[in-house]
């Protein structure tokens, strides 16, 4: 790229700023398009995954979701992509590393990213397409299909359907969306964020077509437009590109879409009502949550310091305000955190099963407290240890797996949307240094005074349980969608009935061939020929099995210890999961819990532990389960890992007192998971039944392990003393150097091991077991019912009586996710989400997710085989060959190299195996995908259901069901 000069103009675009970002290894290059009004922000990196999006500011006026409806449906075809859905078509055919769109409470930002040159300006160019041509205008259908329409079955019953109802349905049997919506309410009655803009599934039937279109008209324009560009590229080709092809033919209009700040406001009796289970118990099973405005979006350092201020004082059970509720006795849980990324960021403090009448006992000690702190001091080593983990992390430039480029471009939308300078939004070393120069002077403290108790701008909620209030809404919805169509005459249910053909007619049809030949696409030649390079050397350190892996790591040290737990029993899994959950975070004899966490807050980026089994290829009788202890440091801080782990690993004591808290906190969260994630918890009790590390899995993590918790829960005083011997005989057991493997990921620090292991003087332990030979479960419960209004329908089972593994499976994954099921069970069956999938050892699997039926879904499994009978005269697979290698080929931080290297080394998968299955992959054919439809076919009369969702939708569809 050329150097480009301050106040040129390029492309129509003015360039207003150039500004190293030194400390993050940047430089930001501001631009405004003159004539359209459009702005953009390009970082320049010295990184191929590029990244761009096109963000609106949407401020939503009602809570009909429509801001949500219109980030589905502009992906659903477009002027110069008429095709009908060209995100699932890039999907099938691109190699993005990333591709999606998201609704915020005040913003919808459609991001994606490629490292392909060719494939990044392909898919640049049908965003901004999709963007500012969408076909929502001339298709109504589209906005039947993703937002909500009436349909009339042949009972003469009328319901609602639609993709984002469904998925607002799903999210709406959460307690955390209920909870949150409300706390937005009590302190924005006046403003954008008084609103769902995810949509509230009552209020979604409200919104119109003619609105939906008016939405899209007003907002989507050029001058309320936020464009990012961000990677090693010729930006003035992106920028000619973007000029030519759209922002020429626009012109400003001089309409700004304001955010406006709310004044401030005293809410301290707002109670709203989430659907409860029967198990759910009155007396625990409120939340109370105080929320306190705290500034603006401006006051970047100070939103920065409060989240390291909440981390310290309340992030783990131990730490000094959780604590002081957790003693009251008042609940189960505390949580405190910081709300930011909207204009008005606030601060969260919330009591978790509770009871009501703990409201005002939960105000007064919280602000008796918060008041104690500002008035006689923190506790400044814990904030010390917490703002080195957080420097840690902000170096580091952790994105949870996501391109680097699309979390800084994000993030900067936090000031970026509200006329703030972005770069305050991703720069950290002022703040940070004003920081620990300021930690023994009062700032934290004088924070907390001011922004906290200070605040004039507050609210008080109360989250409380409903046992009718799933049933209620039922009854609501199915009586309004009554009196609609009893309001209606008989040419209008005539009408209903018609649009509702149309809608399947168009769901129904194919793409013409004219339509397909419109987008953009990738050939094979655009692979390249070896895949990923996972280096590994087999060694040793002090006489410990060790798997090094070198590799460029910023300077970072990632060690981490495998314990084999193959010797123990399956009685003993849910214990050591147990373990897992304990361990760094209760106390040790060495420290309190609260002074283990200041001590590896202060010496390491990061320290967690973890359970899991791995499949041994070739063998679904065995497997390899696994406590592993996971540790990040800088290089120069590496000395610190084993002296930790050691430490929690041998000397850990077990507190009646901090146990019991944590047995009842995990039992909650296992059972939020089986509500946001039923489909991940359906497909567990499937696997549970196929394969060993399957089983093992399930005892881990699944409906068992949390059956154990429960009992554990309600037994915790009687059971407790063999509790804690259990748990510490198992500690001698696991914890021993026969069972240990050592992984270093790392530049330069392989040296250093022998000297640095040296006094990690486990135990020896006896021989090494062998793989632990797992018992496959019994058929799971068909039907796992929570109170929800959707369903999570799974389906799966061994496939090795017809067949072993082939890369092609891989193959036809994509084909049925994407191609076959998206169709049938997202697009006509209103699911949010739908998944096919097959893995190296035996399973075949599919699972939808936020589904609004059970029956149908079911029925859509059993018909693919007829599907794939007629795959045969596809005219190519190369777009499905072309998707699944993008995720093969997928971008790896160093860390997650490592991570893959010791998977393949314990389970045996051999680089000659990766690169067959690549070679299969690669050499897929229609007939192999066709095929399949026999061997399918025969695998499914003995395949295993598991649904987890709405009873009364279970239980319609034939499915023994049991309560959670």
């Amino acid at each position: 790229m050329n150097e480009l000069t301050l106040g040129s103009l390029y492309s129509g675009f003015r360039l207003n700023e150039i500004r190293p970002l030194p400390e993050l290894s940047l430089e930001m290059y501001t631009f405004e398009h003159e004539q359209s009004g459009a702005r953009l922000i390009y970082l320049k990196a010295d990184d191929d995954n590029k990244v761009f999006y096109v963000g609106f500011r949407t401020t939503p006026v009602d809570s009909t979701g429509v801001f949500h409806i219109l980030e589905h449906s502009v992906l659903c075809g477009s002027e110069k992509y008429p095709v009908k859905e060209p995100f699932v078509d890039l999907i099938k055919g691109s190699m993005n590393t990333f591709l999606n769109a998201m609704t915020y409470p005040d913003k919808t930002v459609y991001p994606v990213a490629s490292c392909n040159d060719k494939d990044f300006a392909n898919l640049m160019s049908v965003y901004m397409d999709a963007t500012f041509r969408p076909n929502v205008h001339t298709r109504p259908q589209i906005f039947l299909q993703e937002g909500w329409h009436t349909e009339i079955d042949e009972n003469g019953t009328a319901s609602c359907k639609g993709v984002v109802y469904n998925e607002m349905k799903g999210s709406f049997a959460s307690v955390d969306t209920r909870g949150f919506e409300a706390v937005k309410q009590a302190l924005f009655p006046d403003t954008c964020y008084r609103h769902c803009s995810g949509g509230n599934p009552v209020n979604i039937p409200d919104l119109t077509y003619e609105q939906f279109k008016d939405a899209h008209n007003t907002y989507y324009h050029p001058e309320n437009s936020y464009m990012f560009l961000y990677g090693d590229m010729d930006v003035t080709e992106r920028l000619a590109f973007l000029n030519d092809e759209y922002l020429c033919k626009y012109q400003r209009i001089n309409k700004a879409i304001p955010i406006a700040l709310q004044e401030p406001v005293c809410n301290m009796d707002k109670v709203t009502y989430y659907p409860a289970a029967e198990s759910d118990k009155p007396e625990e099973s409120a939340y109370i949550t105080y929320a306190a405005v705290t500034g603006t979006y401006a006051d970047t350092e100070e939103n920065l310091a409060m989240s390291i201020l909440f981390e310290a004082i309340a992030s783990g059970n131990d730490s000094p305000l959780k604590k002081k509720f957790l003693e009251s006795g008042m609940g189960q849980d505390f949580y405190a955190y910081v709300m930011d990324g909207i204009a008005q960021p606030f601060a969260v403090f919330q009591l978790r099963k509770t009871s009501a009448d703990k409201k005002d006992e939960f105000y007064k000690l919280l602000m008796d407290t918060l008041t104690d702190y500002a008035e006689n001091g923190l506790d400044h080593q814990q904030i010390a240890a917490v703002l080195h983990q957080t420097e840690f992390h902000l170096r580091r430039g952790n994105n949870n797996g996501s391109p680097a480029g699309l979390g800084y471009g994000l993030t900067m939308l936090d000031t970026w949307l509200y006329g703030g300078d972005p770069a305050a939004a991703i720069t950290f070393e002022t703040a940070l240094a004003n920081m620990k120069a300021g930690l023994e002077n009062g700032y934290f403290e004088n924070l907390l005074k001011a922004k906290v108790l200070g605040s004039k701008h507050t609210a008080l909620v109360c989250n409380l349980p409903s046992y009718t209030l799933a049933k209620e809404e039922a009854e609501a919805e199915a009586a309004r969608f009554a009196a609609l169509k009893a309001s209606m005459t008989e040419e209008e249910v005539a009408a209903t009935v018609a649009q509702m053909q149309d809608l399947i007619e168009y769901q129904s049809s194919g793409d013409t061939p004219e339509d397909k030949a419109t987008l953009p696409k990738l050939s094979l030649s655009d692979i390249r020929e070896k895949g990923t390079e996972l280096p590994i050397e087999v060694t040793s350190a002090a006489g410990m099995t060790l798997l090094n892996h070198e590799l460029f790591t910023k300077k970072i040290s990632y060690l981490k210890y495998y314990f084999d737990l193959s010797a123990l029993t399956p009685e003993e899994l849910p214990y050591a999961s147990l373990l897992s959950e304990l361990l760094g975070n209760i106390s040790t004899a060495a420290h309190t819990a609260n002074e283990l966490r200041c001590e590896i807050g202060l010496k390491l980026g990061e320290f967690s532990c973890g359970t899991g089994a791995l499949s041994i290829e070739g063998d679904i009788d065995h497997c390899i389960p696994q406590f592993t202890v996971h540790t990040a440091t800088m290089d120069d801080e590496i000395a610190y890992s084993p002296a930790i782990v050691k430490e929690v690993l041998t000397s850990t004591l077990m507190k009646k007192d901090e146990i019991g808290m944590i047995v009842l906190q995990s039992r909650n969260g296992n059972r939020m998971r089986y509500i946001n994630s039923g489909n991940s918890a359906a497909l567990g009790e499937i696997f549970a039944t196929l394969s060993a590390d399957g089983a093992c899995n399930a005892a881990l993590h699944g409906l068992s392990y949390y059956r154990f918790l429960c009992d554990l829960a309600d037994h915790f005083d009687e059971r407790y003393d063999d509790l804690a011997a259990k748990l510490s005989a198992l500690c001698e057991k696991i914890f021993t150097k026969a069972n240990l493997t050592l992984s270093l990921t790392a530049e330069g620090q392989i040296s250093k091991m022998d000297d640095l292991m040296a006094s990690f003087d486990l135990p020896a332990g006896g021989e090494k077991s062998a793989p632990l030979a797992m018992p496959k479960a019994a058929a799971p419960a068909q039907g796992i019912a929570i109170p929800s209004g959707v369903c999570y329908v799974g389906k799966g089972g061994s496939y090795l009586s017809e067949m072993k593994y082939n890369g092609s499976m891989q193959v036809l994954s994509k084909i049925l996710t994407y191609d076959y099921l998206w169709n049938e069970v997202r697009v006509k069956g209103g699911a949010y989400g739908i998944q096919f999938g097959c893995n190296t050892n035996g399973a075949y699997y599919m699972a939808s997710y936020r589904d609004p039926a059970t029956a149908p879904t079911l029925n859509a499994y059993a018909s693919i085989p007829a599907y794939l009978r007629s795959f045969e005269t596809a005219e190519s697979v190369d777009q499905y060959i072309i998707s699944t290698m993008a995720g093969v080929d997928r971008p790896m931080s160093a860390s997650q190299k490592g991570a893959a290297a010791d998977h393949h080394y314990f389970s045996g998968m051999t680089e000659a195996f990766r690169q067959q299955i690549r070679a299969e992959i690669l050499s897929t054919t229609p007939a192999q995908i066709a095929a399949y439809a026999d061997k399918l076919e025969a695998l499914m009369q003995n395949a295993t259901v598991c649904a987890v969702g709405n009873k009364e939708k279970l239980e319609a569809a034939g499915l023994e069901t049991i309560d959670l």
